[in-house]
């Protein structure tokens, strides 16, 4: 049975920030980009608008990928936008 930690909001930043910290329990985690500027996410440390896993623009949203035998990704995800309007994003982790 999985239990939801959110959603909670991570305001939209021109900086990197920490979407989610890394958790070796997590079974899936959804992110929904509210801000007005393209959202680039890193499944990692290192973020920027020209190294990121996935750029999600204005309104989009985004499951991690289950990884087969594996799980899903568990370490930290990391992003930045290209502009701070709008809410930032919405990030749910299920455990």
């Amino acid at each position: 049975m999985s239990t939801s930690s959110g959603p909670v909001t991570v305001p939209a930043t021109t900086s990197a920030v920490t979407l989610l910290a890394a958790n070796p329990k997590r079974s899936n985690a959804a992110i929904y980009n509210g801000g007005t500027g393209t959202l680039y996410v890193s499944l990692g440390t290192t973020v920027s608008s020209s190294v990121f896993t996935i750029a999600m623009v204005a309104g989009s949203y985004y499951e991690l990928p289950n990884g087969g035998n594996s799980g899903v990704y568990s370490g930290v995800i990391t992003g930045v936008w290209s502009a701070t309007g709008g809410t930032g994003a919405n990030v749910t982790e299920l455990t």
